[in-house]
């Protein structure tokens, strides 16, 4: 263990990744207790357009929960191993955002294929919307973490 880091950008992105890591996993208790992730069509009941939506969506998403949380877990133990100075942090960086990555990947190929990001899906879904913005944000901070964490490992 190398000692506690007192770089201002280590710092906050230690706090990013202990954060997505958390909010990961929160995304899943929401999922299962609430409507509020859960895009428009899912919850209504199935039209005549598509009766087999609802059931396909829910049955992609059910394949998530372990994965996300491998990669909140991941990510959470980067950021506190990032935190304290230690270069595990970049181990876990690294795995945490290949893992983001992967996962938001496969999310929105899926969305896309299906038309759950056409403008007229969108407009006014906050599920889908919310979905869209976590796929924006997975990918962004999935890059962001893998090309600083690489720069860690390379020195």
């Amino acid at each position: 263990m190398i000692a506690p880091t007192q770089n201002a950008a280590d710092r906050a992105h230690a706090i990013a990744l202990f954060v997505t890591g958390t909010l990961t996993c929160l995304y899943w208790v929401l999922f299962f207790l609430t409507d509020l992730t859960r895009p428009d069509f899912a919850t209504w009941p199935a039209s005549a357009r598509t009766p087999e939506l609802p059931a396909i969506y829910d049955a992609f998403e059910s394949a998530f929960p372990a994965a996300d949380a491998f990669t909140g877990l991941c990510l959470a133990v980067a950021g506190l191993y990032l935190w304290a100075g230690d270069r595990l942090a970049a181990l876990f960086g690294l795995v945490g955002a290949g893992a983001l990555l992967f996962l938001a990947l496969i999310d929105i190929e899926f969305n896309v294929l299906h038309g759950f990001y056409a403008p007229e899906s969108l407009a006014g879904d906050v599920g889908l919307s919310l979905e869209l913005a976590i796929n924006i944000g997975c990918l962004s901070f999935g890059v962001f973490t893998l090309l600083r964490m690489w720069s860690k490992v390379r020195g």
